[in-house]
């Protein structure tokens, strides 16, 4: 695999951290902007 290569032995487990901590940042955006009180729902959802 090229990016193993890449980034040496632990690059498999860097390239599925960096994976996972973008999936939770998106969750974490999608759930400010659903969620009532946070600021980016509020922004949203302006009367």
């Amino acid at each position: 695999m090229f990016y193993a290569e890449l980034f040496g032995p632990l690059g498999r487990i860097l390239l599925i951290g960096i994976g996972a901590t973008a999936l939770l940042l998106a969750l974490i955006l999608i759930t400010c902007l659903l969620t009532p009180g946070c600021p980016g729902y509020k922004c949203l959802r302006r009367e």
